[in-house]
């Protein structure tokens, strides 16, 4: 936040839009409080869902178990649960984390899906569950993720269920050789499981999150 304030960026937040329209050149929002929010831009970053995608297959027919919200229901091999002799993969599946539907893990589950279809599970099982895949936000500077966010751990553990550390970069060795590309404005965010100590999920902001963040899934 305070990143994107130095930049000029105005940030709003705990705020949701309920219309957009245009005045002349400039796109204007609408916001919940009823006030106007004019802006240069207007991206729609809205996500997508198995749902509209799947309703025209009509798998319904075919006996394939599915929900708009979830997708093909299948088991950690990724076959159907209803149709033993059906495979899914990708985005579609109830496998598949809301915040892993990305294309490597997408193309990563084709192969597993696959592999268990040609394969008997007794001699090769193909487990296609991938619950800690990392993520990575690559602004200036990077953001990475990877595992369960603090709000999932809260909703899981309880809010003292868990261990929650967050350091911030400046004044460490990291930050010395980062400065020398560059402003430093990061930190390091971990959530951690009481009492065995497994990381649970770890946030990372700084010039080189991708890297950071790849070292706590070791």
């Amino acid at each position: 936040r305070k990143i994107l304030m130095e930049e000029g960026i105005n940030l709003v937040t705990g705020k949701r839009v309920v219309n957009a329209s245009r005045m002349g050149q400039i796109a204007v929002l609408e916001l919940d409080d009823k006030t106007q929010l004019p802006v240069d831009i207007l991206i729609c970053a809205t996500g997508r869902s198995p749902g509209s995608n799947l309703q025209e297959l009509q798998l319904d027919k075919a006996g394939v178990q599915w929900t708009a919200q979830d997708g093909v229901v299948v088991n950690k091999y990724l076959q159907s649960v209803s149709r033993r002799n059906i495979y899914a993969a990708g985005d579609c599946v109830s496998t598949v984390p809301k915040l892993d539907r990305r294309a490597s893990h997408a193309a990563w589950m084709g192969y597993h899906a696959v592999q268990s279809a040609i394969f008997p599970k007794v001699l090769l099982g193909s487990d296609a569950i991938h619950p800690y895949v990392p993520r990575v936000t690559f602004l200036d500077p990077e953001i990475a993720s990877i595992g369960k966010t603090r709000v999932e751990c809260v909703h899981e553990f309880g809010s003292d269920g868990f261990r929650y550390l967050k350091v911030h970069e400046n004044g460490t060795d990291r930050a010395d050789i980062d400065s020398m590309e560059g402003r430093v404005e990061g930190f390091v965010e971990l959530r951690i499981s009481k009492p065995e100590g497994r990381i649970l999920g770890a946030t990372v902001c700084s010039p080189v999150a991708s890297e950071n963040c790849f070292q706590t899934s070791q």
